[in-house]
């Protein structure tokens, strides 16, 4: 085992180079299964201190630093390992928070809808609820907006402060921007949906 001294100043080192707002585990760190008490030790006592700030059990981040307050990481942060696994995706976000942009709808909603493969029950994570929609189709960094678009389609009475026909106009806008591929892989993931 290394001495403590070495690791927590490596431990510091590779936690400047995070940016504000990453959520990281003891995992991140080199050595860290040979010195993962050591590493745990230091990410708490930092924390306690102050320079780091617990997000949840075993989970640190490096603070966002605003106007004379710190602001928590952000929602990509919050949700990454329920989207993706070893560079490969594994859900979505869905439901009013893809429906939020300014074309759809405006209002910031703190339910998280994730569209998986798997079933999961909702998860609490900071100031969000999670739940999850489970997706028949195979999910890939290519059809992921398809999917989205599909869902908001399945879901368009549940779009609050607008009404249907403006939701077709704006997904119509979408859609008329596909190429012929992205139109075929848009009929043949409604087919099994």
């Amino acid at each position: 085992m290394e001495p403590k001294n070495t690791i927590s100043s490596s431990i510091k080192n590779r936690i400047e180079t995070f940016k504000e707002g990453y959520i990281f585990t003891y995992l991140e760190f080199q050595n860290a299964s040979k010195n993962k008490e050591a590493i745990i030790k230091c990410l708490s006592r930092m924390a306690d201190a102050g320079k780091l700030y617990r997000f949840s059990k075993g989970k640190y981040y490096k603070p966002i630093k605003g106007d004379h307050k710190v602001i928590g990481p952000d929602v990509n942060e919050i949700i990454k390992d329920l989207l993706e696994k070893n560079g490969e995706p594994i859900g979505y976000i869905t439901g009013i928070n893809v429906f939020n942009k300014p074309a759809i709808n405006t209002p910031i909603h703190n339910t998280i809808l994730i569209g998986r493969n798997t079933f999961k029950p909702p998860l609490y994570r900071s100031i969000y609820t999670i739940e999850f929609v489970l997706q028949r189709n195979v999910i890939t960094k290519d059809n992921i907006e398809i999917l989205q678009v599909l869902d908001c389609l399945k879901m368009i009475n549940k779009i609050p402060d607008t009404n249907r026909d403006n939701v077709i106009s704006i997904i119509g806008k979408i859609i008329r921007k596909y190429n012929k591929h992205q139109i075929d892989l848009l009929i043949d993931k409604w087919n099994i949906k």
